[in-house]
């Protein structure tokens, strides 16, 4: 997946960096991806560290504007110039193109609350985007504010829900877009492979939105 996704980035002529992080050292990359390229960087990790990693990588970097793709998502340039050219058009709030809402009708009839995925071709506020994600540095900024107010140490405390906390980090409701449809790697739903088929992955991220919306 991360040789077409990171080339598909480099197509779009406003990109001077595409930066792809291994977080598992177990596995070889470079045996896939062999890009040559001034404006690509393979960093891998020495141990094995979560998706907030590209937060980590944002921080150090000095660019102003960012995108993030997770690596079973492949989108178009099209598709990522319009993302971008959203964020230029509105900074204040992060911007993506796979949302989530806060529900409070959940498929078991329970009386609590579920974050929900957004409609197809829905545009407009979400309360979590994912997948991928179009942000700024004072997000980043804020999003590492956010992860001590609610007492996260970093990338090994927030695992798979700092899509959460960086779509906290604006002036308002992170925006989703439909700029046509996106494709899915086959395995994005294997019990096997997929996060959020893990035992606990909903009840986590529910814990921590809570947690980030009471710091906000």
């Amino acid at each position: 997946n991360m040789s077409l996704i990171a080339r598909t980035a480099l197509h779009c002529s406003f990109v001077d960096r595409v930066v792809l992080t291994n977080n598992n050292p177990d596995v070889d990359i470079e045996r896939w991806v062999k890009i040559r390229d001034p404006r690509f960087q393979l960093v891998t990790q020495k141990r094995k560290k979560g998706c907030g990693m590209r937060f980590e990588i944002a921080a150090a970097l000095p660019n102003h504007y960012f995108i993030s793709i997770d690596d079973d998502l492949f989108l178009k340039p099209e598709q990522i110039a319009s993302l971008y050219r959203s964020l230029l058009d509105e900074p204040g709030v992060p911007h993506g193109l796979v949302g989530q809402h806060r529900r409070f009708e959940t498929d078991d009839g329970d009386s609590g609350w579920e974050l929900k995925g957004s409609p197809a071709g829905y545009t407009g506020p979400v309360d979590v985007i994912n997948c991928v994600m179009a942000f700024s540095r004072e997000h980043v900024t804020k999003y590492h504010e956010l992860l001590g107010l609610i007492g996260m140490g970093g990338v090994d405390d927030i695992g798979s829900a700092d899509d959460i906390v960086i779509s906290a980090s604006g002036s308002g409701s992170a925006l989703c877009h439909h700029f046509g449809p996106t494709l899915s790697c086959p395995t994005t739903a294997d019990p096997d492979i997929a996060m959020f088929q893990q035992r606990g992955f909903r009840e986590r991220r529910k814990r921590i939105y809570a947690q980030g919306h009471a710091a906000t």
